[in-house]
């Protein structure tokens, strides 16, 4: 299995902390979050990480080389931000021979990526894709499912009213079969919530965490994330 991580944004939420320092190096009990990411996938023994850069990549760039995994890490470089979609698009010839595990790099959780994989890989056949989701309290900033038996029965992407709390933790595992569909349907799209996902939802399984899950895309989150580890 290959994995790309979401990287490139600027994290303008999160400003000060982001006026000179990219959202993936952002610390989590002081450690950068893409280091977080890098060390769960090879725990799985993940055979190729992706890693797309644009805001501040120089810095980026120079704290993978510290990494010391040039046969393991690929460095995806963007002179101009592709979307969540258009990165996959764009560089898809990597990812079609294996699963993939698709993820923004700015969210935290504890769930296992073992258990996660092993769910998708006993998925039902008809299934071409696993998307981890969690419980929140701020339904209105994330994209929603409404679900049965692990099956997406409706989708609703950042919208207002009464859908759920079970939202999408942007976090997947993509078979190749899907991959190829998505590159021959969507070949012009940018962003994957809203591009994507509403046209295969009834093709992705869902994976329902009950551990800790918080993206740092805000201050108020990302000192969520460092008090509950203290």
């Amino acid at each position: 299995m290959n994995a790309l991580i979401l990287s490139a944004g600027y994290g303008k939420r999160l400003k000060p902390i982001t006026l000179t320092k990219p959202k993936c190096l952002v610390r989590i009990k002081g450690k950068p979050i893409i280091s977080i990411w890098i060390e769960n996938l090879i725990k799985i023994n993940a055979k190729k990480i992706y890693v797309n850069t644009h805001y501040q990549h120089k810095q980026v760039e120079s704290y993978l080389k510290k990494k010391r995994l040039n046969t393991k890490l690929k460095i995806l470089y963007e002179p101009t931000l592709l979307g969540t979609a258009g990165t996959l698009i764009k560089n898809i010839n990597y990812f079609l021979n294996s699963n993939l595990l698709l993820a923004h790099c700015d969210n935290y959780f504890l769930e296992s990526l073992s258990k996660i994989i092993s769910f998708h890989n006993n998925r039902p056949k008809k299934y071409l894709m696993t998307m981890v989701a969690f419980k929140t309290r701020k339904p209105e900033t994330c994209g929603i499912i409404k679900e049965k038996n692990n099956s997406i029965i409706d989708y609703f992407e950042k919208k207002k009213g009464r859908n759920g709390n079970l939202a999408n933790g942007a976090t997947y595992v993509i078979s190749p079969e899907m991959l190829k569909i998505i590159v021959d349907n969507f070949s012009d799209a940018k962003d994957f919530s809203n591009d994507i996902i509403p046209f295969i939802k009834d093709y992705i399984y869902v994976y329902k965490t009950k551990k800790f899950f918080q993206d740092i895309g805000t201050i108020r989150n990302l000192n969520q994330v460092n008090t509950f580890l203290k």
